[in-house]
């Protein structure tokens, strides 16, 4: 699923609106219906319950004003605050203010913090609380009445509902004030934002819906679209039909090469997982003097020994043999639990230079490359690299602050085949 920061949201806005001529009415129409279906699909409600909607001048506010409609008529009791004065509502949003009169809800204006706390009480009471204060365009600290809104909506005991994202969380980078709301579940619109995919804003969130408001991929020029998340669906499709006949040499045979002294746990579980993802054989490559202490964790998985150091550890002379067994395999995964020996990241160089499977290179496989980063242009199969955030700031040699503010910038650079550095 294609995932657009808040710049690229805007352009596929206007393309819809613009190109495509789709009334903003309409798209939030869309988007508040969606709204409200959503959270009466999550929480199996609301009938009789109250929900107490906030509402900023935006856009995003009108979608919540329209998500009140839908839920009054799911039977839902609602009443909708508006963080302003109704005279500075324009366009779309004026209109949906007047529906909401005729649709007998209850709107209050509350524009300062004495007006929010004459209101506290509603906040207290409801059952749910929706935020649609600010979308997905909002920047900047929160202040004054905004950031008042947000610890009031957070010290209510309701269940707390965003629409779009969390007020107070950055759409593209995924940073969060200290105020910002924490929801129960979070409603996008039209496509998931890095905001609800990176932490600190993960954790906001809660549980996201997407919900589909008309605009298509095609909305954002093809050269955009850098990010996306695989679905449970997207990854079902990849997966291939298995012939009734076939065993478990015919699906995959995976090797994992780790495990060091206290750290067998690490090939244990990437062997199960392996098994567990379709792979017909998995074996755990190991040094010899730890079979004992392997062998009770595999139960499906098999294990391969080979040479090891003084201290028990892989070493780079088993490379020649297991280069050897690597050939009736379909894949590896290299770095579970290798530990940092120096003969054992010496091993993991020579595996990456010279072994053509396609390999996961992972944990002290990627740091047997601190420093040397650039070793891995050389690589003889194909490479996939798993890092977290002290890994990956080992092999940039960015700081760890450097890597998880720019992640979508240092991801996809150090990504390229020339961009590894030493």
């Amino acid at each position: 699923m294609l995932v657009l920061t808040a710049g690229q949201m805007r352009t596929a806005d206007a393309h819809a609106i613009e190109k495509l001529k789709i009334p903003v009415l309409t798209l939030m129409e869309r988007a508040g219906a969606g709204l409200a279906r959503a959270l009466r699909a999550h929480f199996e409600g609301p009938r009789g319950e109250h929900v107490v909607i906030l509402c900023g001048r935006g856009n995003n506010g009108g979608d919540g004003m329209v998500a009140a409609r839908h839920l009054k008529k799911s039977g839902g009791r609602v009443t909708v605050l508006l963080l302003g004065r109704a005279r500075e509502l324009t366009g779309p949003n004026r209109t949906n203010w007047a529906r909401l009169a005729a649709a007998k809800i209850p709107r209050f204006e509350v524009p300062d913090e004495a007006a929010l706390a004459r209101h506290a009480r509603r906040l207290e009471q409801a059952d749910m609380l929706v935020d649609a204060l600010l979308g997905t365009g909002a920047r900047g600290p929160l202040e004054g009445l905004m950031r008042a809104a947000c610890q009031e909506l957070n010290a209510a005991p309701g269940a707390r509902v965003a629409a779009d994202l969390p007020t107070g969380v950055d759409a593209t980078t995924g940073e969060a004030q200290p105020d910002a709301v924490r929801a129960a579940l979070t409603v996008t619109f039209a496509f998931p934002k890095p905001g609800h995919l990176l932490y600190p804003g993960r954790g906001h969130c809660g549980a996201v819906e997407v919900v589909d408001i008309g605009i298509p991929e095609s909305a954002v020029p093809a050269a955009e679209r850098r990010l996306a998340v695989l679905t449970p669906g997207e990854a079902a499709a990849l997966l291939p039909r298995r012939a009734p006949t076939a065993n478990k040499g015919d699906v995959g045979r995976i090797r994992i090469v780790g495990g060091g002294p206290g750290m067998l746990g690490a090939p244990a579980l990437a062997a199960r997982a392996a098994l567990r993802s379709g792979a017909g054989l998995a074996t755990v490559c190991a040094p010899h003097g730890l079979y004992d202490a392997l062998a009770p964790l595999l139960l499906e998985a098999t294990a391969a020994l080979f040479a090891e150091s003084a201290e028990r550890t892989h070493t780079a002379r088993a490379a020649g043999a297991l280069l050897l067994d690597l050939e009736g395999a379909d894949a590896l995964a290299l770095g579970p639990g290798l530990t940092r020996h120096p003969e054992a990241a010496e091993l993991a160089r020579a595996l990456v230079a010279r072994a053509h499977l396609p390999t996961v290179l992972d944990a002290d496989g990627l740091n047997a490359f601190e420093g040397r980063a650039d070793l891995l242009r050389g690589a003889a199969g194909p490479l996939v690299l798993t890092p977290h955030v002290g890994e990956f700031a080992r092999l940039s040699g960015l700081s760890r602050e450097e890597v998880e503010r720019g992640r979508l910038e240092v991801a996809p650079r150090y990504a390229a085949p020339t961009a590894a550095r030493a």
